[in-house]
């Protein structure tokens, strides 16, 4: 269920043993949130359903939707954001943060503490001037153990849809990055295509290896 989260604790009842999750708009980890949507006391509404949506159901699967704007783009901004996901319970297994490029330490920390996955598409960040050489460090987590999924992005974003591209990337990237040309080959690429990419979204029981 996708929701602004107006509602949502009043019918929290209704709607939770119908769905397997439930997503939220969520654009500034605070009131500001209310501005952006046009609608009074909406952050604090969010807060609450959430937290009684993690009281009646801890199992089940909450997700914040973000849209990146100028109010909220600020990598400060983004890391409470972060934060407040922290604290409300939202972070875990079942997440997968799109992309992942600007994680400082603290992030990272969060990231493999929830075993929250990321999807990494090289080949948009440098399209798009992204700042991956200087600030990915998705090998890094891969090998702390955290979960990386490959992805290509949208063709408008990264020109071709070509995931053995987009891993031969990846893997001199980690290269380069690191000032090492033994470090991180194309095993870990592979790996980050198939069975890396199928357990970062949970199905790696059905698909990825042969």
């Amino acid at each position: 269920m996708v929701t602004n989260g107006f509602l949502l604790e009043q019918r929290l009842d209704a709607v939770v043993r119908w769905v397997d999750r439930v997503c939220v708009s969520l654009d500034h980890p605070s009131a500001v949130h209310d501005e952006l949507r046009g609608i009074r006391g909406l952050f604090e509404r969010i807060v609450s359903a959430t937290r009684a949506l993690r009281a009646r159901a801890p199992s089940k699967p909450i997700i914040f939707v973000c849209t990146l704007q100028k109010a909220n783009v600020q990598p400060e901004t983004l890391r409470s954001l972060c934060a407040l996901m922290d604290d409300l319970g939202v972070l875990g297994a079942h997440l997968l943060i799109a992309h992942g490029v600007w994680l400082d330490d603290s992030e990272v920390d969060l990231v493999l503490a929830h075993d929250v996955a990321i999807a990494y598409c090289p080949w948009a960040y440098l399209r798009m001037g992204q700042g991956v050489c200087g600030h990915g460090r998705h090998a890094e987590i891969a090998t702390r153990g955290g979960r990386i999924a490959l992805g290509c992005d949208a063709s408008n974003a990264a020109d071709a849809i070509d995931i053995l591209r987009a891993g031969a990337l990846a893997a001199g990237l980690a290269k380069d990055v690191r000032v090492d040309g033994t470090w991180f080959g194309a095993h870990e690429a592979l790996e980050w295509a198939t069975i890396e990419g199928a357990r970062a979204i949970g199905m790696d029981d059905r698909i990825g290896s042969l």
